[in-house]
């Protein structure tokens, strides 16, 4: 029996390959459509449907993604007049990174398709030119005038400008969120690579076309928002967080580029010498997400990577331990202990668990309880230096002595 749904093909990038992805697990637009994904950066596949010669007459849409520089899909011609067209914009925001340039060294390799290093740096390659050495390059990079490479009000003018005009050719105006959002949120990890946060705008926009729904004038922002598509971040140049005031990037922050999280120097460095970073996404890189997202006050973003390193690693336990901390920190005891709880459930012989469930309930008048736990953290790992503190500090306490003697009592009976 042949399915009843008429199907929706999805042109585009990476962006648009993440589009179908989510029309396709949204409930409502499953209901009616079959999602049909065509990438526009790779060669087209021989079995792919649209290579069937009624695949176009069979579509209720054709949703294609335009951009300044490119020319319309090659399709339009055979798409038929009764076929709905949607058009998205290309993501991009030139104008926090003036000094991005394509890197001649940059070449696919089996571990890297797309190079090692496929976002270059222009005033990098100027100053490694210049014999500028790589113990010095990180300074003479953050102390350079980007002026002197780039006019920065003119090049955000203009960076702009081709948003706007990008707007106008498609059903989906992005720029004016751009414009009052890139300060305080962060929507790119790179030039080309927007977080979900805008990609959320996309999304609602196309989902509400295919229903024929009004587009949320305020679109809920997905728990991810702050994620990047993909798996590549580059450093703003502190100059750069200063001349736009951005409120979510720090110039002492660290950037994930694939399994590393570096500082601006470190990145520096690893891109001048061309150095491989493995891809990957290994626990060490989550908690240290998690960790800067709880330095920058960030609490919900940390536990959302938390979380999510939690159920990447389950047989990890420094993941839950660490939220707990956090919301132990936060005054959220009753949480931070339903945490741990949880945590130890999973984790049963980790002392720190132990421990840290421990210092909770103290804090919260249970010393009985948190002498137990600490004695149980010491039975597990006897050189739990945290938990034998506790229990000295606790020793001189009048509520433990009158514990410790009854327990006493208790046994001579």
């Amino acid at each position: 029996m042949s399915d009843p749904k008429r199907r929706v093909l999805v042109y585009g990038n990476c962006q648009g390959g993440w589009l179908a992805q989510t029309l396709r697990a949204d409930p409502a637009v499953a209901e009616r459509f079959a999602i049909v994904y065509l990438s526009d950066y790779t060669e087209r596949p021989a079995d792919h449907p649209i290579n069937e010669p009624d695949f176009l007459a069979s579509c209720a849409a054709v949703v294609w993604q335009t951009a300044s520089t490119s020319k319309p899909p090659w399709f339009l011609s055979a798409v038929p007049a009764a076929c709905r067209q949607i058009r998205y914009p290309t993501l991009w925001l030139k104008l926090l990174w003036p000094t991005y340039v394509v890197d001649p060294r940059n070449r696919p390799e089996p571990d890297f398709p797309w190079g090692r290093y496929p976002y270059g740096d222009r005033l990098v390659l100027k100053l490694l030119e210049q014999g500028v050495s790589l113990d010095d390059l990180p300074k003479r990079y953050v102390d350079t005038d980007l002026n002197t490479i780039v006019n920065l009000d003119r090049f955000t003018e203009m960076s702009l400008a081709e948003l706007r005009f990008n707007d106008r050719q498609s059903d989906i105006a992005v720029t004016p969120y751009i414009e009052r959002t890139f300060r305080q949120r962060k929507l790119f990890g790179t030039v080309n690579h927007p977080t979900f946060a805008i990609l959320n705008r996309i999304y609602h926009g196309v989902a509400s076309a295919l229903l024929d729904q009004p587009v949320p004038v305020y679109p809920p922002l997905p728990g991810n928002a702050a994620d990047i598509l993909g798996s590549v971040e580059t450093p703003l140049h502190p100059q750069i967080i200063a001349h736009f005031h951005l409120t979510w990037a720090r110039p002492a922050m660290r950037w994930r580029y694939f399994s590393a999280f570096l500082t601006l120097g470190e990145y520096l460095r690893a891109y001048a010498t061309f150095a491989p970073i493995p891809p990957g996404e290994p626990p060490p890189l989550w908690l240290a997400r998690g960790r800067q997202a709880a330095e920058h006050q960030d609490l919900a973003e940390a536990q959302r990577i938390l979380l999510e390193a939690t159920c990447r690693y389950p047989a990890q336990s420094e993941f839950l331990h660490y939220l707990g901390l956090l919301l132990g920190r936060d005054g959220q005891l009753v949480e931070a202990e339903k945490v741990v709880r949880y945590a130890l459930s999973l984790h049963p012989r980790v002392a720190s668990l132990h421990c840290e469930l421990g210092r909770l309930l103290l804090r919260q008048n249970f010393p009985d309880e948190a002498v137990r736990l600490f004695n149980e953290a010491l039975r597990l790992d006897p050189a739990h230096q945290e938990a034998r503190r506790q229990l000295v500090f606790l020793a001189g306490q009048p509520v433990v002595r009158a514990l410790n003697a009854g327990a006493a009592q208790r046994s001579v009976t």
